[in-house]
C-alpha cells in the first residue's frame, strides 16, 4: 500500500469509505493502478483549489507591486496631457495638429491667431518683429519664365596658363 502513503489522510479515508471508496465502485480486488486513479480523482478538487490559490496570490502580489510602483513613481502625464498643456501655452506639437485639425486654419496657425496677435502678446514693436527671421525662410517670389526669356548658353570660362 505504498501508493496510499503519497496522499493525505482525508483522501485515504475517502478511498476506504464503503459508500464512496473503491469497494463501492468495483466488485474485485483493486490494483495499485485502480487505487491511484481514484485517489487522483479525489485529489483533483484540492489540486484545483491549490492552483486557484497560487494564481490569486500571484495576482495579488502583482497588483501590490504595481500599486507600490505607482505610489513611488512621480506623476507622469500622458502625451495627450502634455499636448493639451503646451497648446494652452501656445505651443502646438505636430501630433496635436494632426489630432485636432479643426483648431487650425489653412496657414497652420490656430484660429484667431495671427502674426499681429503674437506681436502684441509679446509687446514687440514693428521694428523688433521685422528683425525676427522667418522660419522657414521665405524666398522672394520668382517671376514666371517664358520661352522668350531663355538666354543663350553662358560663354565658356577662361582658362589661365601659368
Amino acid at each position: 500500500m505504498a501508493v496510499l502513503l503519497r496522499y493525505p489522510v482525508t483522501v485515504v479515508e475517502r478511498l476506504v469509505d464503503p459508500f464512496e471508496g473503491l469497494v463501492s465502485r468495483q466488485n474485485r480486488l483493486p490494483t495499485p493502478f485502480d487505487i491511484k486513479q481514484l485517489a487522483e480523482e479525489f485529489m483533483a478538487p484540492a489540486r484545483r483549489a491549490e492552483q486557484r490559490a497560487r494564481v490569486a496570490a500571484t495576482m495579488a502580489a502583482e497588483r501590490e507591486t504595481a500599486a507600490r510602483i505607482a505610489r513611488e513613481r512621480p506623476f507622469r502625464p500622458t502625451i495627450e496631457e502634455i499636448e493639451e498643456d503646451l497648446a494652452g501655452k501656445g505651443l502646438y506639437l505636430a501630433s496635436y495638429r494632426r489630432r485636432c485639425p479643426w483648431l487650425f486654419g489653412t496657414d497652420g496657425m490656430p484660429h484667431g491667431c495671427s502674426a499681429e496677435t503674437v506681436r502684441e502678446k509679446f509687446h514687440l514693436t514693428p521694428e523688433e518683429w521685422a528683425a525676427i527671421p522667418d522660419f522657414p525662410p521665405q524666398r522672394p517670389p520668382q517671376p514666371e519664365r517664358t520661352d522668350a526669356d531663355e538666354s543663350p548658353e553662358p560663354p565658356p570660362a577662361e582658362t589661365h596658363h601659368g
